[in-house]
């Protein structure tokens, strides 16, 4: 069949992003020309044809490529600083995530902000891709440019055994901070997963009162996001007043309803909440504290300063 280069590009993207093998190792065999023409390729994202196998999970682009092409291909960078890894570990595909290690890419390689493989696959939980990139070297210990590691972002996502795994490669993975000062323990109570905060505070060595940078207690995290069962949970953990050191006379109120999911903590420490609400270095949390829930506790504490603070337990 006779096909011009524009033609080859077309079927063989289609192909690939619909994962089909078959055709796509037709494409490339009869048309080996254009194939290394692998630039030529590239789309608009900067995205060449082995990030859209990873993608989609084509493993035969990579052997093709891997074995045909350069090694320039296979860490070449997208627009996002993503290398064909990245994109096949943030897209759960673990044969392209062995394929591509077996052919010697970085481990570590280095998205824009500073993310790796790594992280990327914590994001999704996804325990045997986590496991294929420690085997070949994975270095837990690199922090994004927010000061994360993966074992940070692990906590975001919740999932118990990719936390356990982690703290059973590292013990001491729970103790870092953000560049602002925020816990594993602060994000896990954010984010509302109780059995990881459960984790953390009976296995780990975090201490229950800690605060980032804004002053801003794993507590009042699991208030803002309204997660009552881990806030019953921390209030029980402790050992003397269950609110101290985050409902004080003077700085704010606790206005309990008969059923906890009612339960609000009002803060009238504008510096605080000003802090709090400004200062967050995370998209996903800037979206949470500016939502309509949250501008109406925020709206509360204005208008409620002035009032009496109630006794706590």
């Amino acid at each position: 069949m006779n096909m011009n280069f524009d033609l080859f590009k077309t079927n063989l993207l289609q192909s690939v992003l619909a994962n089909d093998n078959s055709l796509v190792l037709k494409l490339l065999t009869e048309h080996s020309s254009f194939a290394l023409r692998w630039k030529d390729l590239i789309t608009k994202n900067g995205d060449t044809v082995l990030h859209l196998a990873a993608h989609s999970g084509c493993v035969s682009v990579i052997k093709y490529y891997s074995e045909h092409g350069n090694r320039v291909i296979l860490e070449h960078r997208n627009l996002d600083g993503k290398t064909p890894l990245h994109i096949a570990a943030h897209s759960s595909q673990l044969q392209c995530v062995k394929h591509l290690l077996s052919y010697g890419v970085s481990v570590n390689a280095l998205k824009r902000s500073d993310w790796t493989p790594l992280m990327l696959a914590c994001t999704k939980s996804n325990l045997d891709i986590i496991k294929e990139f420690v085997a070949n070297g994975a270095d837990l210990n690199i922090a994004n440019k927010d000061g994360w590691t993966a074992f940070h972002i692990a906590s975001r996502e919740g999932n118990v055994d990719v936390i356990q795994y982690l703290l059973k490669l590292n013990p001491l993975a729970w103790n870092t901070k953000s560049k602002n000062g925020r816990t594993p323990l602060h994000t896990a109570c954010l984010h509302g997963h109780l059995e990881v905060v459960k984790i953390f505070l009976e296995s780990a060595g975090y201490e229950i009162n800690v605060k980032d940078s804004c002053g801003i207690t794993p507590l009042m995290d699991a208030v803002s996001g309204n997660h009552n069962e881990v806030v019953e949970f921390l209030v029980e953990k402790r050992e003397t007043d269950p609110l101290k050191q985050v409902i004080t006379p003077g700085s704010c109120k606790r206005t309990v309803y008969s059923n906890i999911s009612e339960t609000l903590i009002e803060w009238t420490t504008s510096t605080m909440l000003y802090c709090h609400i400004q200062q967050s270095t995370s998209p996903r949390r800037m979206q949470m504290q500016y939502s309509r829930n949250y501008k109406q506790k925020y709206d509360t504490y204005r208008k409620e300063q002035h009032r009496s603070i109630l006794p706590t337990r």
